[in-house]
């Protein structure tokens, strides 16, 4: 099967978006591959403005199929939050969207502790990081500390969520003198999750392969 693949190589806002949405039209599955939840990309459609972070924008189009990847990290919430909005405009996100078990989540404590480390680095030294807990997120990857969406399949997630929001709450205390993220909220959270996306969950790297 045939495919253009969009890379950027600069630091973004590049008109990757603008490169996606001419060749959605005439695509059948869109891919998601890898980021987060950061600025964002704007698509005008007739005249009318749509903004997208986390879903792919080729979800305006009758035709394709969207696919977030393995190499996505993704705030749940923020997710569905997303996927709603864009269901209220009128776009069917939940029936033509495929989100890969392999993908994996971004917690509340990402973002508090990637605040934090930029706040307490030098002028000299900060980053620039727009502290979203994406670069947090994929060091907990690399380290195999992670969960992933498919976790979620099977309740026993909730005692390794509880050991790494222990661990996570001990590193901004000690660390950077800030309080502590709630596990019950962000087990509630990603019960709510699951509820809206179950069914959506696939092994994408097989979808892809064999489609």
């Amino acid at each position: 099967m045939p495919a253009s693949l969009v890379v950027g190589t600069q630091w973004g806002d590049e008109g990757k978006a603008k490169v996606i949405d001419f060749l959605s039209k005439d695509t059948d599955i869109i891919v998601r591959y890898q980021g987060g939840a950061n600025a964002g990309h704007t698509v005008v459609v007739h005249g009318k403005k749509y903004v997208f972070h986390l879903v792919p924008s080729g979800v305006i189009y009758d035709q394709t199929i969207c696919v977030i990847g393995n190499g996505v990290v993704l705030d749940p919430l923020f997710f569905i939050e997303e996927c709603d909005r864009l269901q209220k405009e009128g776009f069917p996100v939940f029936d033509k969207l495929l989100l890969s078990d392999a993908c994996h989540l971004l917690f509340p404590y990402h973002s508090q502790i990637d605040s934090a480390r930029e706040t307490t680095l030098s002028q000299e030294h900060k980053i620039g990081t727009t502290k979203k807990g994406i670069g947090i997120c994929y060091a907990d990857k690399m380290m195999r500390t992670g969960l992933r969406v498919g976790d979620l399949l099977d309740t026993s997630y909730q005692t390794r969520l509880k050991h790494l929001v222990d661990e996570k709450n001990r590193e901004l205390d000690k660390l950077y003198g800030m309080p502590p993220v709630s596990y019950n909220d962000i087990n509630e959270g990603l019960k709510f999750f699951l509820s809206k996306v179950k069914k959506n969950i696939i092994n994408t790297a097989y979808y892809l392969d064999t489609d």
